[in-house]
């Protein structure tokens, strides 16, 4: 029999009319406790548009300021153990005392509200993940691929997630995150999913767009999680644990990670010609080019958080990384004929970096963001190539023993404005040093680097429904190339518009401005012979590239499908590119990069997906066009268009789920080096015979008799280069995965009495909340 409690919501407010609009301030108190009550999301909304979402703070306090109480607005609360209460707001009711009854829950079952999968919020999207997409995702970095993300691409061979644009930015409570960390992170776990296009200005420099994850709030105590995938040829294994911990406002990570590749039935054909007149020369090889690569990676992560106006993160990566890779190869070119050559490259790398992030509310309207990253990265890398002539035999190798330092600091002054307007100013800072030691010629290089950037950032909401986003600053590069300083400025703006029609439709466009800096590698004057007709250098006195976008989004979402396209055109001026140029001194060609006089790029794509059909079934589709240009400063120009694409189609039901999933990959150009993306089919079924343990058993079938295949392609006024991969390991194999997951509770007793279960039980620990 349920017991009964009541919370009431005692709404004695006052609205203000008047230039500034009306405020709308209020308090949440529960029965019978008569205590104020923390942490209750209140949301204002209309239909499935959200206008604003708080929580309730210490003492029960949520303030709300409107231009206007439009028609059909709605008030909604919701905590747990608590049914959620949907009311409608008028100014009548604004200005009156209410109370609202609710019905506590007592049940052992978990408690969840079903609300609508997307919705809008602060003028992003906002997914509140469906139980059947929840239930039939292994893990997070599974389950974004499944929500229909507009342009977010899933790719299940190295399970990571990406857009049209770049990589996207991902945060966990607020907290910088990677890709990592998702495939260790429960759906169960997970409130809801924000995503933009827009990235704020304090994370500019992390990637193109943004991924916000909020948890379910947890009691004290933690989850244990350790996952292994391999196939049963050998070729591939994954492993990895992350261990969980909340005591009071401090929650510890740690993790580890280990991934082994060995494909020893990997086979190239590559075509070679050298088109100057003073050299032709066609090439071509047949190789085979074994390789195996091993990664290490490990994580501890303490988090902060005694309010949602105060978070305090540092934590620690530890990183180490092997590889070893050779090519046995028969050759023929009409100079020498026929000969033979082998080739192996060695290289080992580690990485430690310290990241510490601060986010801090000092009132109602300010806040600042400080986040330091520091990080030490060292690799020796060696290669050595013997050419096996007739009459002779021809040795080049190399050996580089590198290593960068570098500190990266970021402080963000945040300040809201009653209009529902928002100024940032960000500055940047990075600071490295830079050097490489080449063996075999004794040539040091040495490289400091101190770039600038700094940031002012306007964000303004009109109606409710329009978002404008305005960006612009100033960069400055300063470097020290082996003594000699060279600075470099440049301009930094953009600009961004988000349009939430309705309910159910929105639109976007944006126009930007961003330089790029350069590396040591281009910068380097080290000549070194990779075979016996080409010779490669680098180009000291290189300027920066620079590039303007241009794009267009629109989406489409219901309660269970969702549609969207996107158009992008980007242009690149002085862009950095490569070719390969007969070289008279050296009687052989010399690939230097030079500054071109631009690239353009165009690419669209649309998508859909359908999820929850008869509670059992998904689709998921994506068609990507992309067209590529390049120009040298000589006239010289190349354009290349491909097509390329993605399905998945799942069937989910109870502890039972089969999958298929097709890529379509395409050959993108970049400068003048034409790729394609991991082409793959995969048959997966899946089974969890309860809430610990799960299994899943992946058929990968290549419908090529070649196998695994990819194409690399090199296009340049008088070097041209093709290159086809095919991994025959990869053609038909079985992948095995074993999960296990458990929650525990907290050895140290606080002063109230704990409500964990133990693992025997169904109620669930966790209880949703939202941050402001």
């Amino acid at each position: 029999m349920k017991s009964r409690a009541y919370l009431f919501f005692l709404f004695n407010a006052f609205c203000l009319l008047s230039a500034k609009g009306i405020d709308i301030n209020g308090r949440v108190v529960e029965l019978p406790d008569n205590i104020p009550s923390v942490g209750a999301r209140c949301n204002l909304q209309i239909a499935d548009s959200i206008y604003f979402s708080t929580l309730t703070d210490a003492s029960g306090i949520i303030s709300f300021s409107l231009d206007s109480i439009p028609a059909g607005l709605n008030l909604s609360i919701a905590k747990e153990n608590f049914e959620p209460l949907t009311e409608p707001l008028s100014l009548h009711d604004a200005t009156q005392f209410q109370e609202y009854f609710l019905n506590k829950v007592t049940t052992l079952k978990e408690f969840s509200v079903e609300a609508n999968a997307i919705s809008t919020a602060n003028g992003n999207l906002l997914y509140s993940p469906p139980k059947a997409i929840v239930e039939s995702s292994s893990y997070a970095i599974d389950m974004l691929g499944k929500l229909g993300i507009p342009g977010l691409i899933y790719n299940p061979v190295s399970r990571s997630v990406n857009t049209p644009s770049g990589s996207p930015v991902i945060l966990i409570d607020g907290v910088p995150a990677s890709q990592e960390d998702l495939k260790y992170l429960k759906p169960s776990r997970i409130l809801n999913v924000e995503f933009s296009e827009v990235v704020p200005a304090k994370f500019a420099s992390m990637g193109t767009s943004l991924i916000s994850i909020r948890l379910k709030k947890r009691e004290n105590g933690g989850d244990f999680n350790i996952q292994e995938m391999n196939d049963f040829t050998g070729t591939a294994i994954d492993a990895g644990t992350a261990l969980n911990f909340h005591q009071g406002f401090s929650i510890w990570k740690l993790s580890s990670a280990f991934s082994y590749r060995h494909n020893d039935k990997t086979y190239d054909s590559q075509a070679t010609h050298y088109m100057n007149e003073n050299l032709p020369l066609t090439t071509l090889y047949s190789a085979h080019s074994p390789f195996n690569y091993k990664t290490n990676n490990t994580s501890l992560q303490y988090t902060y958080a005694p309010s949602a106006d105060f978070l305090l993160s540092a934590r620690y990566n530890l990183s180490l990384y092997n590889s070893l890779r050779k090519s046995f190869s028969d050759i023929e070119d009409s100079i020498e004929g026929e000969y033979n050559s082998d080739s192996r490259t060695h290289n080992n790398s580690l990485r430690n970096s310290l990241n510490i992030y601060l986010s801090k509310s000092i009132n109602k309207s300010n806040s600042i963001d400080i986040n330091v990253d520091l990080s030490s990265y060292s690799e020796e890398y060696e290669s050595l190539s013997k050419y096996l002539f007739p009459a002779s035999t021809s040795i080049y190798s190399n050996l580089l023993s590198s290593s960068r330092y570098a500190m990266l600091a970021m402080a963000n002054y945040g300040h809201a404005f009653r209009d529902q307007s928002q100024l940032n100013v960000t500055y940047f800072l990075t600071l490295s040093k830079t050097k490489n030691d080449y063996h075999a010629t004794g040539n040091k290089f040495r490289l400091n680097e101190s770039n600038q950037q700094f940031y002012l950032e306007y964000r303004k909401s009109f109606f409710k429904r329009l978002w404008m986003y305005l960006k612009s600053g100033v960069s400055t590069n300063h470097i020290v190339d082996n003594g000699k300083p060279t600075t470099y400025w440049d301009n930094i703006s953009r600009m961004e518009l988000q349009w939430y029609i309705n309910s159910c439709w929105n639109v976007g466009a944006n126009i930007g401005y961003q330089s790029h800096n350069l590396s040591l590698g281009l910068l380097q004057d080290n000549l070194t012979q990779s075979s016996p007709y080409l010779y490669n250098t680098g180009t000291p006195d290189l300027k920066p590239s620079s590039a303007m976008g241009i794009g267009v989004t629109g989406n489409f979402y219901k309660s269970n499908y969702s549609f969207y396209g996107s158009a992008l055109f980007r242009k690149t001026f002085s862009p950095i590119l490569t070719p390969a140029l007969y070289d008279k001194d050296l009687k052989a060609y010399l690939s230097r990069p030079e500054n071109g006089r631009y690239t353009e790029s165009y690419q669209s794509y649309i998508g859909g997906s359908i999820w929850n059909i008869l509670n059992m079934f998904q689709v998921n589709g994506l068609l990507q066009f992309r067209h590529d240009k390049v120009m040298t400063k000589s006239g010289w120009k190349n354009s290349h268009n491909s097509i390329g694409g993605s399905m998945a189609l799942s069937w989910h039901y109870k502890k039972w789920e089969i999958a298929f999933q097709k890529s379509f990959p395409m050959l993108s150009m970049n400068g003048f080096s034409l790729s394609t993306a991991e082409s793959y089919d995969v048959l997966s079924v899946e089974f969890k015979p309860d809430t610990h343990w799960e299994f899943q058993l992946s058929y990968w079938y290549i419908l090529s008799k070649k196998g695994w295949t990819a194409k690399s392609e090199v296009i340049s006024p008088e070097y041209v280069y093709s290159n086809e991969r095919q991994i025959h390991n990869n053609k038909n194999w079985i992948r095995l995965a074993i999960g296990y997951n458990v929650n525990f509770g907290s050895p140290f007793k606080g002063k109230t009495r704990s409500r964990t279960l133990n693992v025997s039980d169904s109620q669930s620990t966790y209880q949703d909340y939202v941050t402001k």
